[in-house]
């Protein structure tokens, strides 16, 4: 055991010590490329002879002899392109990222780096020539680019930039729609098919060796460079909500980058509606929006497939139908549990700011799905939404009893006993549920005021038959409403 031990730590020093030798050939390689391309980026137009690029800095700056002048153009030169080649390939704190993997025990993820470095698709070495050329040969101080929307990011896939901008294009989000109808193997061919039109197998099988190793490095990256989450929201929760969408979109989703963004891109609209209810801009107490997070999290593995399979249906995705609904049911859940801490105006007025802000994205959830469940779930949903406003809006001005039935425990059953679609049940349901707030002793015209503003709730924002809106039972508490509503003005 000792003698294996050995072995290894034999077999990983030298691969630590070979792949700091092919960083040093990469290097050497990277100037010499570009020393080959500027005399022919900066021919352009001209008739006569490209100048050399150490002649023509040393005719820049000239010291003492014409041969001290050129030794010290060379030098300096080569400075300045070995400074340039270490700018492109530090982009997102790439370098950072050699030097763990050069650390580690494992020599093969290092290789990957330097394969991919070596790789034109990734690092363009005539486009740092060419922009050598346009600074006039000139020690000009750049800056490393950063591509962090909220923050800098350390990259956790070698240089995933260059794949993230050919993706995140117009031109390949339109090709990328087309495909979320395929299912299995058809749909991951189809990634691969797309990719090799701007990079090489090559690079496409690099890409697939890294994703085996780090499954989750380009969901990293995409998650920092390109997804915009909503201000206050940590980058790590939003990636951690991505990567719970994307479990459920295919098993094997992880396989290609192109794959993850297109998965991404599939779960876009359901990723925004999630990550706005759970930032801290959603007025939720922190306390809820930590529940829901670990919920949310916590269900997506539930409702993962219990191993990638190679025939998996990407078009069913029933996965993420379940998980809208099991989320949505649980903010209801945390929605009501708020309105039952009401105890004042103030609080009251909080809930309300609560339910009115997160009601957008819950409806977005909900409307992605066209399923029974999801039917059953819009059903309570607008029942809440119509009824629980006006509930709220009669507390947060200073209805003692309000406040009192809010705090019951049936005003929920009550509430969710009610039906809109059906006026007959709905007339023989809500009324009644609303007439019971002069047990707590509210004067008769504060109570048809009151179902006078269910009924407005109902009529303005549920678009309800009009076997209700002329139902004459709530004419006259309408008529309540609307006149308290004139004398206010």
């Amino acid at each position: 055991q000792q003698q294996q031990q050995h072995e290894q730590q034999h077999n990983s020093s030298a691969g630590q010590l070979s792949a700091r030798e092919q960083f040093c050939t990469l290097l050497t390689q990277s100037v010499l490329t570009i020393v080959q391309a500027i005399p022919q980026l900066g021919s352009e137009g001209h008739t006569a002879p490209p100048i050399p690029l150490q002649v023509q800095m040393a005719m820049d700056y000239p010291i003492g002899s014409v041969h001290l002048s050129v030794q010290h153009a060379l030098e300096r030169g080569v400075t300045l392109l070995l400074a340039h080649v270490l700018r492109a390939l530090d982009v997102d704190h790439n370098l950072l990222l050699l030097r763990r993997l050069l650390d580690a025990a494992d020599p093969l993820p290092a290789q990957i780096w330097l394969r991919l470095a070596g790789s034109r698709f990734n690092v363009n070495f005539d486009q740092v020539g060419q922009s050598l050329i346009s600074l006039g040969q000139k020690a000009e101080p750049l800056r490393v680019h950063n591509n962090g929307l909220q923050e800098a990011v350390t990259g956790a896939f070698p240089f995933s930039t260059q794949a993230l901008k050919v993706f995140d294009t117009e031109v390949v989000r339109q090709v990328l729609r087309t495909t979320f109808t395929m299912t299995g193997d058809e749909w991951l061919a189809k990634m691969d098919s797309v990719s090799t039109l701007s990079f090489s197998a090559e690079v496409l099988a690099l890409w697939k060796r890294w994703a085996t190793l780090f499954p989750d490095a380009f969901v990293h990256d995409m998650c920092y460079c390109r997804v915009q989450f909503p201000q206050g929201l940590p980058v790590a929760t939003g990636q951690a909500i991505v990567s719970a969408c994307l479990t459920l979109v295919h098993p094997r989703v992880r396989e290609s980058p192109l794959a993850t963004f297109a998965g991404y891109l599939f779960c876009e609209a359901r990723v925004s509606a999630l990550c706005h209810i759970l930032s801290p801009l959603s007025t939720l107490p922190a306390a809820a929006r930590d529940t829901l997070l670990q919920h949310l999290l916590h269900s997506a593995a539930a409702l993962q497939p219990p191993a990638p399979t190679a025939t998996g249906d990407t078009a069913d995705r029933s996965g993420l139908r379940q998980l809208d609904v099991v989320f949505v049911r649980q903010v209801l859940e945390e929605l009501w549990r708020l309105t039952e801490q009401v105890t004042d105006a103030t609080s009251a007025r909080a809930c309300l700011a609560v339910l009115l802000q997160v009601c957008p994205d819950v409806e977005a959830l909900i409307q992605l799905e066209q399923d029974a469940a999801a039917h059953e779930l819009w059903a309570d949903y607008r029942i809440m939404a119509a009824l629980l406003a006006p509930l709220l809006q009669e507390a947060a001005q200073v209805s003692p009893a309000v406040v009192g039935w809010l705090q019951g425990k049936a005003l929920r059953s009550t509430l969710l006993g009610c039906h809109p679609e059906r006026p007959p049940e709905f007339l023989a349901s809500v009324v009644p549920a609303m007439q019971q707030l002069s047990a707590h002793r509210l004067a008769p015209e504060q109570v048809d005021r009151f179902i006078g503003r269910v009924a407005y709730h109902l009529w303005s924002q549920l678009d309800c038959p009009p076997a209700l809106r002329s139902a004459a039972a709530l004419q006259h508490y309408f008529g309540s409403f609307q006149q308290h509503q004139q004398q206010q003005q």
